[in-house]
């Protein structure tokens, strides 16, 4: 017969080891438009994803493509998305345009709220789970 003890503790080490980044895996879409759109997140459960995101410039609104490599931060509900843009509205636009983005999960798992750097550093976006 197993030890129904060791058995309890593999549970919960399994359960405290996969934190909390099923949390962020599925569709997300901004609360805010630019110019009627919503910007867009898909994470994948395997760390992968893509982006649309969404922006005014002085031709008019503009669109970058990203593909994602996304990880759990050391921090508790923080994740940190490395963007590798792949195609721009914009000529050249890709062209220093790969960033990383650092989001926190609220508490329900349904909001979360991100900052960008590099040319994206004066930008934020709160992201609503699908």
């Amino acid at each position: 017969m197993k030890n129904p003890i060791w058995m309890s503790c593999a549970i919960v080490v399994a359960a405290l080891s996969s934190g909390c980044a099923g949390a962020i895996e599925g569709e997300w879409e901004s609360d805010e438009r630019v110019s009627g759109k919503r910007s867009e997140l898909l994470l994948d459960a395997d760390g992968a994803g893509e982006a649309k995101l969404y922006w005014n410039s002085n031709a008019g609104v503009q669109n970058d493509k990203f593909e994602i490599e996304w990880k759990e931060s050391s921090r508790e509900g923080r994740f940190d998305l490395e963007m590798d843009c792949k195609k721009s509205t914009v000529e050249n636009g890709c062209n220093n345009s790969d960033f990383t983005m650092e989001c926190t999960l609220d508490d329900d798992g349904e909001e979360m709220d991100c900052e960008g750097d590099g040319v994206w550093k004066n930008v934020e976006w709160t992201f609503e789970k699908l």
